[in-house]
Formats: C-alpha cells, structure tokens, sequence
C-alpha cells in the first residue's frame, strides 16, 4: 500500500492499485514478465535472501532448482519449511508488486530490460550505500536509516525531473488527505488517537470499525501528514509548540 502511492507520485508510468495488483499476481504466478524482471538483475529477492550476494544468490538458485520436478507433490503444505517458503514467496511478491508493474508498463512503452529494471530498481534502491565510511557505519547500526536517506534522495530527483507532474500528483495526495481528514476531524475517536498513529496511518471508521491504512514514507510525510499536522492545530485538534525540560 505504501508502495503504490509511492510509486505513483515518483513515476509517469504506472497506476496506483491497478498495477501493484497486476505485479503481485505476476510474481505469486512467476510468469515470463516476473521471470525477465528477476533475471535482469534489478529484481529483489524475500527478505531473508541477500540477493546483492552472489554466494547467497547461488545457494538460493540451487534450492529451487533442486525443488523442480516434484510436481503437485511438491506444493502441498505439508512441513514447517514449505510453510515457510510460502511465507517468503509472499513476501518477495509484495516487495516487488509495484516495482513489477512499472517494469511491465516500461515494457510496453519500448523500453530495454535494463532500463525498465533499472527504473523499477530505483524507485527505492536499499543496496545503494555511498561512498563514505562514516555513513556506511551510521546505515549499518541504525535501523531504516538507509532506507530513509534513499527514499528523500529519490523524492528529490523524482521533483526535478518532471517538476509539474511531480506537483501535480503530491498536491492531489494532500488533496485526498485533507477530504478524508475532513471526515472525521472532529470525531472524538479520531481526536483521541495519539499523534504517532496520525502521522503514520490515514484513518478512517465504518460503524465502530477503524480502519488503518499505512502511508507511504516520505511522500506521506511531506503530502499527507504535514497538511493534516497544519489543519489539526487550526482546528483545535493538535498543540503547536516544544516543551522544554
């Protein structure tokens, strides 16, 4: 989910929703398209395989491989392990859902695997590392650290490349955030809700259920709970100030 308005805001080429589904299918189905994205070296793999690794790649690629030929027999779920590979199967697909989905649309716009990939590859690269030391030590011991340099690195680049589309689609997020907001601004369920959970979930209830969808990180950040931020404290929702010790 937090890819998908990511993605979105970040790139031309791609449908929120529409093509993470499309991509999440493709990769649980591993069909040609996943299969070309994977093998053109921009792909990611579960979250327990460094595919940066080339050792670790190639132990990977030996246990499918060793997999194959097993037939219906070898998808039932019948140990911890095969539970386990599902889980990781799943987790490898929604990394790449979106990523996927724009690598398919590139594609059909004529663009080489290696620059579709590349491209899917950047909207949020989490092996570029830098050059220097001291931030490569700072990424290493702090948690998301990396991810979050990567991500405003890549908001950045993504605002001077298409600067008017760029705005154009973060000022339709903060939009829809504010219409949602507007909603439910004086709800006493909402107000009582602390500032952590606005400012990282749009929320929303049906009846007494509340629902909670997480908001892309960055772009969240600056176009989505910065806007509902300001209007909390002009509505008497939210204090502004520091408190000093």
């Amino acid at each position: 989910l937090r890819d998908t308005v990511h993605t979105a805001v970040v790139s031309d080429s791609f449908r929120p929703f529409i093509d993470t589904a499309r991509g999440f299918v493709k990769a649980m189905k591993e069909d040609p398209d996943y299969i070309e994205y994977m093998a053109s070296g921009f792909g990611f793999g579960s979250s327990y395989v460094h595919s940066d690794d080339p050792q670790t790649g190639a132990r990977f690629i030996k246990r499918i491989v060793k997999n194959e030929g097993k037939g219906a027999l070898g998808r039932i779920l019948d140990t911890p392990k095969k539970f386990f590979d599902v889980w990781e199967k799943i987790g490898a697909a929604s990394e790449n859902a979106a990523r996927l989905g724009l690598y398919t649309n590139l594609k059909k716009k004529g663009e080489t695997s290696f620059e579709a990939g590349f491209q899917a590859r950047d909207l949020m690269d989490f092996s570029m590392r830098g050059s220097s030391q001291t931030v490569q030590i700072l990424t290493r011991v702090t948690p998301f650290l990396n991810a979050r340099a990567q991500g405003l690195y890549k908001l950045g680049r993504a605002s001077r490349q298409n600067p008017k589309a760029f705005l154009l689609k973060a000022g339709l997020l903060s939009f829809v955030s504010l219409a949602l907001w507007s909603l439910f601004k004086d709800d006493d369920r909402y107000k009582d809700l602390e500032d952590w959970d606005k400012w990282t979930y749009y929320h929303f209830w049906l009846g007494d259920d509340h629902y909670r969808i997480p908001k892309p990180f960055e772009i969240g950040a600056f176009f989505s709970s910065l806007p509902e931020s300001i209007a909390n404290v002009a509505n008497g929702t939210e204090e502004c100030g520091f408190i000093w010790d």
